[in-house]
């Protein structure tokens, strides 16, 4: 599961706050930090834009369209090494994979434009959302080569082109598609269940060679349910008392090609997905993760913000070749842990994560305790 750090919360309070005027919002989707910079509490990487709704192609139904971009110096970290081989604890335990050679830096910018139309719309929805909408998106992106941490502009002198089609930097022109089932009530106990699909197509013949190589397809569904258990408000007031509620999510991603740049390696990842272990680690081309969490929420004395207590399980398995590889890898992981948190706006957690993973192995071998952290809700 994803995590973004504290400073992040600017962020997400302006994007919330939905800052319009008449039909044209503010629209915000993402935020990377890098490591090197302010301790890693420096959101050096955005990508905000603006939402416009004044358009209705379809009579009654609700339509946005959204221009978003971003770009900056972002870090991550490579667990495939340079013949292509993944870095898995099994095999690579004695090594030093835990120290810079793994890890790189590069400027990555990129715009996108996305239209997303709703067709059936419940009517007394105080959010507007649409309860079934599809949408269609266009993205480039544009990356500069990876620079290790002596500045070097390669992180390995051979085998990388084919493991990392963007080691020397790329243009990726992307396509995609999606629905959207929206049946969830946000209070402060979440109840109900949303559903999103998408298959995201960036070909060789799409302008993809002109500068690296991007050659691949990747096709995800997510399913989530939520269960009220107790919402209790404080006397004569809307704040909470206490609220507790079950979440779970399903997401499943399949993705294949022969060019994946390392930008759309991370995301549907199995380490990615699933706590306890590293975040983009464990990239196969299938992989399924079930996450289940039950929340506690304690007294509101703010509206939005109280103290939050989730215990989780995670269960999931990955099979197929390793991205860009020739290598199959396959296996059942699963994970328990728990996190002590501040809930900001409903929407993040301030606070630590105790990790655990309970089958299979993390690149640590050992249970990950985080550092004050904002931890994004499903």
């Amino acid at each position: 599961m994803k995590k973004k750090i504290l400073s992040c919360l600017v962020i997400l309070i302006v994007s919330i706050t939905g800052l319009s005027a008449g039909d044209i919002g503010f629209a915000f989707e993402d935020a990377r930090f890098h490591s090197d910079y302010l301790a890693g509490f420096a959101p050096l990487y955005l990508r905000v834009g603006v939402d416009y709704s004044g358009l209705e192609l379809l009579e009654g139904q609700k339509t946005n369209l959204y221009v978003i971009g971003g770009g900056a110096l972002i870090s991550s970290s490579l667990w495939t090494n340079s013949l292509g081989r993944p870095i898995t604890p099994s095999i690579d335990n004695t090594t030093d994979v835990f120290n810079d050679l793994n890890s790189y830096s590069k400027w990555q910018g990129d715009l996108s434009l996305k239209l997303k139309q709703g067709l059936i719309q419940e009517e007394g929805r105080e959010d507007e959302k649409a309860f079934f909408a599809v949408y269609g998106k266009y993205g480039f992106h544009l990356t500069s080569p990876h620079e290790n941490a002596d500045g070097s502009q390669s992180i390995f002198l051979s085998g990388s082109n084919s493991a990392y089609p963007d080691n020397a930097g790329t243009l990726s022109n992307i396509l995609q598609v999606g629905f959207e089932i929206d049946r969830l009530d946000q209070g402060d106990v979440y109840n109900g269940f949303n559903v999103d699909g998408s298959v995201i197509y960036g070909p060789s013949w799409l302008l993809n060679t002109l500068n690296g190589t991007t050659d691949f397809v990747s096709v995800n569904l997510t399913a989530q349910g939520y269960l009220s258990l107790l919402d209790l408000k404080r006397e004569n007031s809307e704040l909470e008392l206490v609220g507790i509620y079950l979440a779970n999510r399903i997401r499943a991603d399949y993705t294949t090609g022969a060019a994946i740049p390392q930008f759309y390696q991370e995301d549907p990842a199995m380490g990615s997905k699933i706590r306890g272990f590293e975040g983009n680690s464990l990239g196969t081309e299938f992989s399924i993760v079930n996450n289940l969490d039950i929340r506690v929420y304690g007294i509101e004395f703010i509206d939005n913000i109280n103290p939050v207590f989730i215990a989780f399980f995670d269960a999931g398995y990955f099979a197929g070749n390793y991205y860009n590889t020739q290598y199959p890898g396959s296996g059942f992981l699963c994970s328990a842990g728990f996190q002590i948190a501040l809930n900001i706006i409903d929407f993040a957690q301030i606070g630590y994560s105790f990790e655990f993973p309970l089958v299979g192995s993390n690149m640590v071998e050992a249970p990950m305790l985080s550092s004050l952290m904002l931890m994004y809700k499903f």
